[in-house]
């Protein structure tokens, strides 16, 4: 197929990919199926296709809260890592969560709580630090107040984890240029220094939405478009700014 693909052209270029389940929109495998096993089982379908050793569960909007499906998504997952551990392979899964200019929400902690108490191993807390009506002017302390507030959050509902290991098991998402929030911006320079706040605490991953906005917009659009960030930039400035992430 065309994805897998493209995800030979990356593994062949010295890259690696991860497959993330759920999302903003559509209908979420959790709540498409009623039965563990079988859930457990399409994800098994895609992780053999591909090759996975890393996969994402973004669990936002209306499946956040979704007690029932997100019961079922970590019973599935424990099942996936313990297929994986008696196969002698490697799955490192992670758990891509919205936030609020508080932290997470209360629904994103009840989420990791459930985790745990089902006993599904998170390896990746990835905290969108976006789309959560910060004010532009001062983006950049905006987000690591966000940060700073899920570090604690996280350091009280994972005890088995010390400080530096928390953050460790934590991940920043950006959005780069306008984002869907009209007080929200970020630019070259916001994501320059929020990953210098990455590289000082020592943050287990760094992103962004999305790679496919890496470039000016070549015609008039409204305050945010998916196809480019709506500031004037070359094509992958922010792409290379985020190299700068180790």
């Amino acid at each position: 197929t065309v994805v897998l693909g493209k995800v030979k052209a990356i593994r062949a270029a010295g890259g690696d990919v991860s497959v993330s389940f759920g999302g903003y929109n559509g209908v979420d495998l959790g709540k498409a199926c009623h039965d563990v096993n079988s859930l457990a089982n399409a994800y098994q379908i895609v992780i053999d296709k591909y090759s996975l050793t890393n996969v994402d569960f973004d669990v936002e909007h209306d499946n956040l809260g979704d007690v029932q499906g997100e019961t079922r998504r970590f019973q599935a997952i424990k099942i996936l890592q313990q297929k994986a551990k008696a196969s002698g392979k490697q799955l490192f899964v992670t758990l891509t969560l919205p936030s609020t200019t508080v932290g997470l929400s209360e629904l994103g902690r009840n989420e990791i709580k459930r985790a745990v108490d089902l006993g599904a191993k998170m390896d990746l807390y990835k905290i969108m630090a976006f789309d959560y009506g910060g004010p532009g002017a001062d983006q950049v302390n905006s987000v690591i107040s966000v940060m700073e507030q899920t570090h604690k959050q996280l350091k009280d509902l994972r005890k088995d984890l010390n400080d530096q290991q928390v953050y460790a098991a934590t991940g920043l998402i950006l959005m780069n240029g306008h984002t869907d929030q009209p007080s929200e911006l970020y630019t070259i320079d916001t994501f320059r220094k929020l990953i210098d706040y990455a590289n000082q605490k020592h943050l287990g991953r760094v992103s962004y939405w999305a790679l496919n906005r890496d470039r000016k917009c070549t015609k008039p659009v409204g305050w945010v478009d998916g196809t480019c960030s709506s500031l004037e930039q070359q094509p992958w400035d922010f792409t290379k700014t985020l190299a700068n992430f180790h």
